[in-house]
């Protein structure tokens, strides 16, 4: 999903994305597929998994809670839910699907998009976030 327009009170959205390295390819690390932080198993760290493949999708709800002209158009609040993980093919291994949620405020301003979220994933630890320039 490149962007998320708030139009009317209520946005769901849902995204998917994915990738792998050709099969004879065996990738140095630093070319690997990172997976984690904001809006890519929120619940990780930036980066936290990684592999030659990947697949993350995700589904979440924002509400329009307020107007705040001129600086913020909108001010939201939602939640996502997404899962995924990176994997590395050459290694036999197999995608096991890592669940991660999300609540978070946001505001669209003058700068851009603006989000404070907390995350968990499955291993049960909570993150806080806060992104500018980026939808989830």
């Amino acid at each position: 999903m490149k962007a998320l327009v708030l139009r009317g009170p209520h946005t769901a959205f849902a995204a998917v994305s994915g990738g792998a390295a050709a099969p004879s390819d065996e990738l140095p690390v630093r070319e690997e597929f990172r997976v984690g932080g904001f809006a890519s198993l929120s619940g990780f760290g930036e980066g936290e998994l990684r592999g030659d493949a990947f697949a993350v999708g995700r589904v979440g709800f924002l509400r329009r809670i307020a107007e705040i002209p001129p600086a913020l158009r909108a001010v939201v609040a939602g939640g996502w839910v997404e899962a995924g993980d990176a994997w590395d093919r050459s290694d036999d291994e197999e995608m096991n699907l890592r669940p991660s949620v999300t609540v978070a405020v946001g505001a669209e301003s003058i700068l851009g998009p603006m989000f404070l979220a907390w995350s968990r994933a499955e291993s049960g630890d909570g993150r806080i976030t806060l992104s500018l320039g980026r939808y989830p």
